[in-house]
């Protein structure tokens, strides 16, 4: 009698996938495979880093700028905190450089 294989049963443990299939966009293809290539990432790794950091600063109570962009500011020689007008520490810091500059304007 030959063996034979067995079926898995209903109740063994169901181990999840390393790796899913999803679709991008066609329109986003261009965009991503020059990023990457910048970035000297494969498009694969690139979008995973991409959607790793915004999941990540959508999760956060704190607002910040995902790892990745700071890395494709760094590569197309721009400052590395960006600045967005909504950023409240940057209005926090700024308004305190006025204060201080004010008040120095008057002790000196």
């Amino acid at each position: 009698m030959m063996p034979t294989a067995r079926k898995p049963s209903l109740h063994s443990k169901r181990i999840a996938p390393k790796r899913i299939t999803l679709v991008l966009h066609s329109a986003l293809t261009d965009r991503v495979f020059e990023k990457a290539a910048t970035l000297q990432q494969n498009p694969n790794n690139f979008v995973n880093l991409c959607v790793e950091g915004m999941l990540e600063a959508m999760d956060t109570k704190r607002s910040f700028d995902p790892d990745i962009l700071g890395l494709y500011n760094r590569a197309k020689g721009r400052p590395l905190v960006s600045v967005s007008v909504g950023s409240i520490s940057i209005v926090s810091l700024c308004g305190f450089m006025v204060v201080c500059g004010f008040y120095s304007s008057f002790t000196s």
